[in-house]
């Protein structure tokens, strides 16, 4: 796989782009106001309880769900997988679907075998979506069922990153998604090419075990909204900021701050 620079990538798919960080929106990181933030610390005291908060499509969150975006907790893939869910309805209402999200399962159906994807029956199967006509394709990672992380894929120009907010190397997860995009030229009569990667961008570190999914729903907020990612795009207190409001728009079924 050959190494390719961020900046080519973002010059190559926005032939417009100066160079330069696109600047980011402030309301990302902006605190509830003392309503919403009432209303999502009462949510966040509650009892567990198997009471479904919302729905998207095929995607539900629980009460007992929700709970994990207390402070200094782990996110769980029902979670995730609604927020992404939320972010793809997102770009398709706002930029005519330039970004396509894969709930956390996929990786995991990916590297048992590639083959096993073909027959995945779900509302958002890999096979549900024209991959080669989407900007941007992102997958959250389960990483050994103790981290999140996220995989970007840009099939118009041909290249992937991996965004790891402790900083590993995904190789494997990459070595996968090749072989992935290798089966589906093959089967889609699409011409071979080769992958690119890049591996000059970092995103901010987390400064402690538990905050890799808010960290990868950010990196995925920020993409989707097309603003460029480095080690200082946000810190450790604003993502301590945006674990309410990954709450607040569960509940509400929308975002509506990007």
């Amino acid at each position: 796989m050959i190494v390719f620079s961020y900046l080519n990538v973002i010059s190559e798919l926005r032939p417009s782009f100066d160079g330069q960080s696109w600047p980011h929106t402030n309301a990302i990181f902006s605190a509830l106001n003392a309503e919403n933030e009432s209303k999502v610390n009462s949510l966040l005291s509650s009892n567990p309880s198997a009471q479904v908060l919302n729905q998207i499509h095929s995607e539900i969150v629980t009460l007992e769900n929700i709970l994990c975006l207390r402070e200094m907790k782990w996110l769980n893939d029902e979670v995730i997988n609604f927020y992404m869910a939320l972010l793809e309805d997102w770009s398709k209402h706002t930029d005519n679907r330039r970004t396509f999200i894969f709930t956390t399962f996929f990786m995991d159906k990916l590297l048992k075998n590639v083959e096993e994807v073909r027959m995945w029956r779900s509302r958002r199967r890999a096979y549900a979506v024209d991959v080669w006509s989407v900007e941007q394709l992102l997958i959250p990672i389960h990483v050994g069922l103790s981290h999140w992380a996220l995989l970007v894929v840009h099939p118009q120009v041909h290249t992937m990153m991996y965004l790891d907010s402790l900083h590993f190397d995904g190789n494997v997860y990459l070595d996968a998604v090749t072989r992935f995009f290798k089966m589906r030229a093959a089967t889609e009569q699409q011409r071979g090419t080769q992958w690119q990667l890049v591996t000059d961008i970092k995103p901010p570190r987390q400064p402690n075990p538990y905050d890799c999914g808010v960290y990868t729903i950010i990196n995925a907020c920020l993409l989707t909204k097309g603003q460029a990612i480095h080690e200082s795009s946000y810190s450790y207190k604003e993502a301590k900021v945006f674990r309410k409001k990954i709450a607040y728009s569960i509940c509400k079924g929308s975002i509506d701050y990007l």
